[in-house]
């Protein structure tokens, strides 16, 4: 019997006409399968009562065994090791995300190539996993947690670009609208290097993204590191990478593991800054956001000077637009920035919308209040008509309050401001505690009702042993 979850719906539609079937049972069949989550054929009642015995004399539906998992401490990263049929044994991990879950996806039982930081690399390959074998990590995980996978990234076990067909199969089944549904733009796929992978991608005009796993800039290293570039070196590597860049217009992520006295010389920076111009693939800087030490608008004449220099089209050329200064709420240069016309993003560390509070967590709203404060954003979005990014670290019993968020969107209604809430992680210091997840969620919840983007910035993984190159099939 085939395994049903092996098949792309074109060919599924293929084996349905042959047992007497249409052609759209084979959209119906998809959508019991990977929307409804059926785990038997007779439970599909919109297909005729002749069909569904058929299907079950030709088709098995199989479904993973989960032997066990591990959860990260913050609760926000899930590592699964599953049992195969044949006994095999694979990893997935699952990173929850309030912007959208992510899975990890295997792609096969160890790996053939060997890098030097990799785990999976160390067991060789044992088999390429099939389509469904992929598509059932994200099945019986979505299953197991009560959750939807909005990311797809094949970096789990394996080197995806040796498995080409049936990664290619498993980008279909995981796209396709009558099935899962994840779009192909997010959906990544990594690789060590292997280039006529990276050429069938192209040429089978799938929009998926790629990630390569770099390390070094140096082939006598990268050698070492990452032995298939003995057969397809530096040069050839980034020649493909050009060709993906042109054919699809995606950015390349490249990946690089720093090793103390290996990789990490400045040697190894410059040269790949000259390797990314030579070839021309786009991965330049395209936003700066003025966060770093010290406040931009108390240095004002030199601030304004700098994006102009930034953005002037015979040198730097990045667009004002994509230039955001970020600020304590220093209102004389926030009007500044509207009087000098300047049209760059403004982000606003605001950390609390109680006066008595704020007054202790950011001292210049002893100055500025966050009357006057939220006054001037007003005069900065009416002006501009750009969104305005607010920051909030949330720290545990000080400011994470529901009165908080409720007096956060009743602000941004009465001053009428567009606005994103970028919620961010307070490292544990002086007792300071980052908020709970519950609080988060809460915070989240109740921002979406009121239709306020936000957005999480959280590490995930590590101490479970889940982040990329530590999966080796072990649990």
């Amino acid at each position: 019997m085939k395994n049903i979850f092996d098949l792309t719906k074109e060919e599924l539609a293929a084996r349905i006409i042959a047992l007497g079937g249409k052609k759209f049972n084979a959209a119906q069949v998809f959508n019991w399968l990977y929307k409804n989550r059926v785990e038997t054929f007779s439970a599909m009642s919109n297909l005729s009562r002749n069909l569904r015995p058929k299907l079950e004399e030709e088709f098995e539906l199989p479904f993973f065994n989960i032997v066990r998992k591990a959860e990260s401490r913050n609760e926000d990263a899930v590592k699964y090791l599953f049992e195969l049929a044949d006994g095999k044994k694979i990893e997935s991990v699952l990173m929850l995300q309030p912007y959208g879950n992510t899975l990890c996806v295997s792609t096969q039982v160890g790996c053939a190539y060997g890098c030097f930081m990799c785990a999976t690399g160390k067991m060789g390959l044992i088999r390429n996993l099939l389509p469904g074998e992929m598509t059932g990590q994200l099945l019986a995980i979505e299953k197991d947690k009560g959750v939807k996978v909005k990311n797809i990234v094949f970096m789990g076990m394996g080197e995806p670009l040796a498995n080409y067909d049936n990664l290619k199969k498993a980008i279909e089944l995981f796209s396709d609208s009558d099935g899962i549904g994840v779009n192909q733009r997010r959906i990544t796929v990594s690789t060590c290097g292997i280039l006529p992978g990276i050429k069938k991608l192209i040429e089978d005009k799938l929009r998926v993204k790629l990630s390569i796993s770099l390390h070094s800039t140096f082939d006598s290293v990268r050698d070492k590191l990452v032995p298939v570039n003995k057969k397809y070196n530096l040069a050839h590597l980034f020649e493909t990478l050009r060709e993906y860049c042109t054919s699809t217009m995606f950015q390349i992520t490249i990946e690089y593991v720093l090793i103390e006295g290996i990789n990490d010389g400045i040697g190894e920076v410059d040269n790949l800054i000259t390797l990314i111009r030579k070839y021309n693939l786009g991965v330049k800087v395209k936003n700066i956001v003025f966060m770093g030490m010290g406040e931009p608008l108390a240095n004002y004449d030199n601030l304004k000077k700098a994006i102009e220099l930034f953005s002037d089209s015979d040198g730097i050329g990045v667009n004002q637009r994509r230039i955001t200064v970020s600020t304590c709420g220093i209102l004389p240069g926030i009007k500044k920035l509207i009087e000098d016309k300047l049209r760059v993003k403004l982000s606003i560390s605001l950390h609390s919308t109680f006066d008595s509070v704020r007054d202790k967590l950011v001292p210049v709203n002893k100055k500025y209040n966050l009357a006057h404060l939220f006054e001037t954003l007003r005069e900065y979005c009416t002006s501009t008509m750009f969104q305005i990014t607010i920051e909030y670290v949330l720290i545990e019993g000080i400011n994470d309050g529901i009165g908080e968020v409720d007096n956060l969107i009743t602000l941004i209604r009465k001053y009428n401001l567009d606005v994103k809430v970028n919620i961010i992680p307070v490292n544990p210091v002086n007792k300071l505690m980052f908020s709970k997840e519950e609080i988060i969620n809460l915070w989240q919840k109740k921002l979406e009702n009121a239709r306020i983007t936000s957005t999480v910035r959280i590490e995930r993984g590590a101490d479970i042993l889940a982040a990329c190159g530590q999966l080796a099939g072990e649990g």
